[in-house]
């Protein structure tokens, strides 16, 4: 059995983890203009000259880098995350990342039952999904009579 860890986190850091294992899985899917519109953009003044001429010099870029990486993609294209061609690690960092999302929007029932992520996610990664759940009483106690019993 492979070895497992445990982390306890803020919400803030679970939603950092989130949002870095799905970058992480796009960026190695061939998505690097998520370097762009996740990294870039939100960190540019609004509608200004200044930032549409540096979005212009970062697509660019961002062009040049994919086709150096990955001459066989078009510029709009990129593979699945099942693709052989995609690492082990971004698959598991997907499996990461919508567990993690899976179970944050189970507990807003508004968003939930609208959203894509209200169905459990497939496993894509090497390991099994990972054990996610929210740090109250109640799932603390129930997660820890669960180990118990593994032991």
């Amino acid at each position: 059995m492979a070895k497992r860890y445990q982390l306890t986190v803020t919400e803030a850091q679970a939603a950092a983890i989130e949002w870095s294992c799905e970058l992480a899985a796009r960026l190695s899917i061939g998505q690097v203009h998520e370097i762009l519109t996740q990294i870039a953009i939100p960190r540019l003044p609004a509608y200004s000259e200044e930032s549409e001429t540096r979005i212009e010099r970062a697509q660019l870029l961002l062009n040049e880098t994919k086709s150096a990486i990955w001459p066989e993609l078009a510029l709009d294209a990129s593979y699945s995350i099942s693709s052989p061609e995609v690492p082990d690690r971004a698959k598991d960092a997907l499996d990461v990342m919508a567990q993690m999302r899976y179970v944050r929007l189970k507990e807003c029932e508004a968003v939930y039952s609208s959203n894509i992520w209200s169905n459990p996610p497939t496993q894509v990664g090497s390991g099994p999904l990972p054990s996610v759940y929210p740090l109250d009483a109640l799932a603390f106690a129930v997660n820890e009579a669960k180990k118990a019993h593994e032991k």
